[in-house]
């Protein structure tokens, strides 16, 4: 019986669940254990001494690369320094392009400009620091680090891999109710949404017992700046639930396809215990000053077939 019903929602909107099932698929899960610092395989070792701290980097000379091989699923942390020309204040713009084959997966343009330390064992300056992230789907990869458009003869990545444990299937879910849908561009993937504010509910109903994930993003209008706290009311049938207090920050790799004048604040993700039953949970912003919030459902894909 159970199935029967999930199976309605989920058939409903197949095409909207299937551009879920894609994230869900390249998502990367819980259960993550400590970074390990990740050695390239080649690149001259550099050393950098702060605080009475060293640490390693790796140099990548212009128009040239680096190689790293790695076990997915999990995230690739690297903290780039562009060795600048000289010391001072000039800014010297760069770019650091990932690839993993023919794919690119990166692309990180920035500027920065002499730091106050320099590289043990000369005298080249340490560039200003720039942290990425690269996320790491299951199974082997070897990922390509190039370093280009830049007036710098080359630069030092350090690299820290956090390796998770696979992500149990997750299956979306459908609202029943919603102020309306969105399209979020996360960059090549389009990610439908729903949308609430503070007076119409985002509304879904879930059959437990379970777990409900719920991915939540701020819209900013074109007045918003800054780092911004949001909370979210919630009820299960007539029970108030927990409030929701989220902080997030714009991102600049999102587009909102349908709403261009909105800003798409960062991904935050929190998860609601369904007890057993069929129930319907309802989703209201408060608090805050924006066009609303973006939401999207999932539950465990073991959880559908009980």
């Amino acid at each position: 019986m159970k199935s029967c019903i999930l199976g309605k929602y989920y058939l409903a909107r197949l095409a909207f669940g299937a551009v879920l099932v894609t994230l869900v698929s390249l998502s990367i899960g819980a259960g993550s254990v400590s970074a390990k610092q990740i050695t390239p395989e080649s690149g001259e070792l550099m050393t950098l001494e702060i605080a009475g701290k060293q640490s390693a980097y790796y140099r990548i000379p212009k128009d040239s690369s680096l190689y790293v091989t790695l076990t997915g699923p999990g995230t690739l942390t690297g903290i780039v320094r562009l060795i600048t020309p000289s010391d001072g204040d000039t800014p010297v713009s760069y770019t650091l392009m990932v690839s993993n084959g023919v794919e690119i997966v990166k692309t990180l343009n920035s500027t920065t400009s002499a730091s106050d330390w320099h590289w043990l064992g000369n005298s080249e300056n340490a560039g200003k620091s720039r942290k990425f992230h690269v996320r790491v789907g299951e199974g082997k990869h070897r990922l390509r680090f190039a370093l280009k458009n830049t007036v710098a003869s080359s630069a030092a990545i350090k690299f820290d891999y956090n390796k998770r444990a696979p992500h149990v299937g997750e299956s979306p879910l459908y609202p029943i109710a919603m102020k309306e849908q969105v399209t979020v561009q996360v960059r090549e993937r389009a990610l439908d949404y729903a949308i609430m504010d503070d007076t119409i509910p985002v509304e879904v109903r879930v059959i437990g017992p379970t777990r409900l994930r719920v991915v939540s993003r701020l819209l900013y209008s074109g007045l918003m700046k800054g780092p911004k706290q949001y909370s979210i009311v919630s009820k299960m049938d007539s029970r108030e639930l927990p409030i929701k207090t989220l902080k997030t920050k714009k991102s600049f790799t999102t587009k909102i396809i349908n709403h261009p004048e909105w800003i798409s604040g960062r991904s935050r993700t929190f998860y609601v215990p369904i007890p057993e039953g069929e129930h319907t949970i309802s989703f209201l912003m408060d608090a805050i000053e924006a066009p609303g919030i973006a939401l999207r459902f999932s539950i465990p894909k073991e959880d559908t077939r009980k």
